[in-house]
């Protein structure tokens, strides 16, 4: 079946008239070559000079340049500004905002490498680890924390940190962003920003499997559009950031 679907025309298969030649190579070999062909392109992926010519973020641009924007405002206001995102997977958005800006300092959460597949955590996939992504992103002006995000946020709350932009695009369930979203109050400054991803009414695959299995980042955000307390400031693809009032 493979040998045939592959010898067709693409748009025969997927009603798309593109031909797709890796498609087609992929299907005719042997599974055992394949498989060991994907490995290797996987481990070429997984290294930190891959991290370093990459943005390595499921963020679209337009997203990007939300968070910059907002970044940047905050920089034409201020000496120094602080940026915090939880769940940074490849650090690709951090790498962008550093890379756009001068005057922001910025600290990631994440399990980096102990991260581990579960029931109750939306992200299923491979890691980076710690010492890859802090090579690719340089340690100058970046802080990257490790551990489960709540434990981090209460460690950064002892420490009285306080934070001009938070970010959060970590574990997607409900439970798990409103825990987040709480633990980051305290380090979130009145007229600072508070960011979520993921949180539109179904634009992607994605946002139909968060939305399908309890709300997630979409339910908090129309919680929080509720409130007095925020005054939300954009909302792009799948981005909404909020600005606290009070």
């Amino acid at each position: 079946m493979n040998i045939i679907k592959a010898i067709l025309p693409y748009g025969l298969v997927t009603h798309k008239w593109v031909l797709n030649p890796k498609k087609i190579i992929k299907n005719i070999l042997p599974y055992g070559i394949a498989t060991i062909i994907s490995k290797r392109n996987a481990n070429k992926i997984y290294t930190g000079d891959y991290l370093k010519s990459k943005y390595v973020s499921d963020l679209t641009e337009n997203e990007k340049w939300a968070l910059l924007a907002i970044l940047l405002f905050l920089e034409s206001k201020q000496e120094e500004v602080k940026y915090l995102e939880v769940g940074i997977y490849a650090g690709g958005t951090i790498k962008f905002l550093k890379e756009n800006s001068v005057k922001s300092k910025f600290t990631g959460v994440d399990l980096f490498e102990d991260f581990k597949p579960s029931t109750d955590n939306t992200h299923m996939w491979k890691n980076y680890t710690q010492a890859q992504v802090w090579e690719a992103l340089g340690k100058e002006r970046v802080t990257l924390l490790k551990g489960f995000s709540v434990d981090s946020l209460s460690a950064l709350k002892q420490e009285n940190k306080e934070f001009d932009f938070i970010f959060i695009d970590g574990n997607h369930t409900y439970k798990a962003t409103k825990e987040d979203f709480k633990h980051s109050l305290p380090l979130l400054k009145v007229g600072s920003y508070v960011a979520f991803h993921n949180c539109s009414p179904g634009m992607t695959q994605e946002d139909k499997y968060y939305i399908k299995l309890d709300g997630g980042p979409w339910k908090l955000a129309h919680e929080i559009l509720l409130e007095n307390n925020f005054q939300l400031v954009d909302s792009i693809d799948r981005v909404k950031i909020f600005r606290r009032k009070k």
